[in-house]
């Protein structure tokens, strides 16, 4: 009998120490939560305060030390006022904008990533402080990864009076020039302001030749051979934008 009592206190201590220990696992597991976070915190320089003919990409809202989140790059995407997105690349074409210009409005997505043990809130405060911070309204369009990411978008109006400026700033970078031999040409990288690209082709000979070559295919299987010692032109179209 005092065996069976002693095996029957045995085997309740024993459940007991399994169930303090199955609580002291869960106690653990709920203390791991993340912490939300309420406000995301941004500066912005005095240099980096948008101002008419200055480069697009130049806004940085900047994320203050000691923060538990942060910027994972410095790129953006860049829209208009009419929602078409000026940078980055598209294809091999670029258009930039290129400068911010009076008057007119623009918007930049940047993200926020939290760090471990960290989530944002579904509606915290977002602050920008630094020279005139009240040209600016910002909130967040997007959030992912169980709102461990964000997106917070900047909206922001250049003061001065509204122009539309004449179009000034083309230029081309080639990744290469074609090769004797070679079917297809090496595309350029194309900058321009407030246009589009409405055409673009090679020419055999000159400017104007018959000998036109058109849109080839993009494996270049329809285009002519280039050849050593030979003129040829890369014709590219741009058109206006609305105003410009």
């Amino acid at each position: 009998m005092k065996k069976k009592t002693m095996k029957g206190l045995f085997s309740a201590l024993f459940t007991l120490a399994m169930l303090v220990g199955m609580m002291t696992a869960m106690t653990f597991t709920a203390s791991a939560a993340p912490t939300e976070i309420t406000e995301i915190k941004s500066v912005i320089s005095a240099e980096h305060v948008p101002k008419a003919g200055m480069e697009v990409d130049h806004f940085t809202p900047n994320v203050p030390d000691g923060e538990h989140y942060s910027r994972p790059w410095n790129g953006a995407d860049w829209y208009d006022s009419n929602g078409v997105r000026i940078a980055p690349t598209v294809n091999h074409h670029y258009d930039l904008g290129y400068e911010f210009e009076a008057g007119h409005t623009y918007y930049a997505d940047y993200q926020y990533t939290a760090s471990d043990g960290y989530v944002f809130a579904q509606n915290p405060t977002i602050t920008l402080t630094g020279p005139d911070p009240s040209m600016f309204t910002y909130e967040i369009i997007d959030r992912w990864d169980n709102n461990e990411s964000v997106t917070v978008r900047y909206t922001f109006t250049i003061p001065g009076e509204f122009e539309n400026a004449d179009i000034n700033k083309v230029s081309m970078m080639y990744y290469g020039l074609p090769k004797d031999g070679g079917k297809k040409p090496d595309r350029c990288n194309v900058i321009y302001n407030n246009c589009t690209i409405t055409c673009e082709e090679w020419n055999a000979g000159t400017w104007g030749s018959d000998a036109n070559w058109g849109v080839y295919a993009e494996d270049g299987s329809n285009a002519p051979t280039f050849l050593a010692g030979n003129t040829y032109v890369h014709m590219i179209e741009l058109t206006a934008k609305e105003g410009y």
